[in-house]
């Protein structure tokens, strides 16, 4: 990622659900996972489905699923989830956590499946929130028109609202109306200085305009407010690639990627800087690993080119 959407990825139980529950075997099932023993955890959630039978309500599901996840069941906690919603179609909990579940393996277009469901039957606060995770989803598959509707939606209703802006001023960025971009990302910034993903954007902003030096110093600010932001350091990296200040540059994208190793941007990057060192191979294992990593789909070409020009 260059640029810092609405991203949301809430996998392994961070969503709460405000409800009692009078199943024995739910409340065990609780205290277990509180203790981080997932086996017992997960022994007790299936007695409480046998139990509730087809009553069972999707939360049951939903915990279910986050301890195989606990336990890298994937396979089973991702069929766990279409049981479930085969079950209740239209549980909020039980979509949101199978598209954050495609989301976590990057498939765009089937989590957008499921937020477009989503959004036909929630309203209000919800209805906005879903709205701009769908918004996210067809911005990382460049389908750049149905972002501007969707944000568009969500500013006539909430004109101020941050996450939309930002989506906004990446649209630009995209357009290459870097100037559009920049009054946005600057009145997010007025209204709150400290705006992390808008200080990423900004520098952005800068780096892909050419203008290096200015992208750093969006760059290193975000990094003082937080030093293991994995964008910021993947981003700071590039335009001290372009800066040829490949030594600091190498150490910024290998920290990125120890941060976040699902980043395909970041991998492309590091390849580029063991080019201008020589390092034609390791360029090659890099370029490699972006496009395993689905590079092309959120970014266009240019890990093909890199991999045509150098590497074939």
């Amino acid at each position: 990622m260059r640029y810092v959407c609405f991203f949301f990825i809430f996998l392994l139980g961070k969503i709460l659900v405000a409800q009692t529950i009078n199943n024995k075997y739910y409340q065990e099932a609780i205290t277990f996972a509180s203790h981080n023993d997932v086996n017992q955890a997960l022994a007790s959630i299936d007695k409480a489905i046998y139990f509730d039978g087809n009553k069972a309500p999707p939360v049951f599901y939903f915990h279910k699923y986050e301890y195989l996840v606990k336990l890298q069941k994937y396979h089973l906690a991702f069929e766990v989830l279409n049981t479930s919603i085969s079950l209740h179609p239209n549980s909020v909990l039980l979509l949101n956590t199978r598209a954050e579940f495609f989301f976590a393996l990057r498939k765009y277009k089937q989590a957008i499946i499921d937020y477009e469901k989503i959004i036909s039957f929630v309203m209000e606060d919800d209805l906005r929130n879903y709205n701009m995770k769908l918004a996210s989803c067809n911005f990382l598959i460049r389908d750049f028109e149905k972002v501007a509707i969707i944000i568009k939606q969500v500013l006539i209703n909430n004109p101020s609202n941050i996450n939309a802006l930002n989506l906004l001023a990446a649209l630009y960025i995209e357009l290459l109306d870097f100037t559009k971009a920049k009054e946005i990302l600057q009145r997010i910034l007025h209204r709150d200085p400290s705006h992390l993903a808008t200080i990423i954007n900004l520098g952005f902003s800068f780096q892909k305009a050419g203008q290096h030096k200015k992208a750093n110093f969006y760059f290193n600010k975000a990094l003082k407010l937080d030093p293991d932001n994995p964008i910021a350091l993947s981003n700071r990296a590039h335009s001290k690639l372009k800066m040829s200040i490949l030594e600091e540059a190498l150490s910024d994208i290998k920290k990125s990627i120890g941060l976040l190793p699902t980043n395909s941007y970041a991998y492309m990057i590091r390849g580029r800087i063991y080019l201008k060192l020589g390092e034609s191979k390791k360029a090659c294992v890099d370029f490699n690993i972006s496009k395993k990593l689905n590079f092309s789909e959120q970014y266009g070409n240019e890990i093909e080119e890199l991999l045509s020009n150098y590497c074939y």
